[in-house]
């Protein structure tokens, strides 16, 4: 399960920002943006990953399935 849609609405309210110029800044287009935060398209690693420097969280905070391919 992701929370990008949870962790998008909190920064969008914190840093004032819209999904164009996050999209941008993230170097997608923000038709993919929006798919992921609206659940249409799940972020493969990589995308986690970069949503989780963007947002600043840990990725088991993007996408909890993250936790299942970490190596103890």
């Amino acid at each position: 399960m992701t929370n990008i849609k949870i962790l998008w609405e909190d920064h969008k309210k914190t840093k004032r920002v819209t999904q164009k110029k996050a999209a941008a800044e993230l170097g997608w287009s923000q038709s993919t943006l929006s798919q992921f935060i609206n659940g249409k398209l799940k972020p493969n690693i990589t995308a986690v990953i970069k949503l989780s420097d963007y947002f600043g969280v840990d990725p088991i905070e993007v996408d909890e399935s993250v936790k299942l391919r970490r190596v103890k």
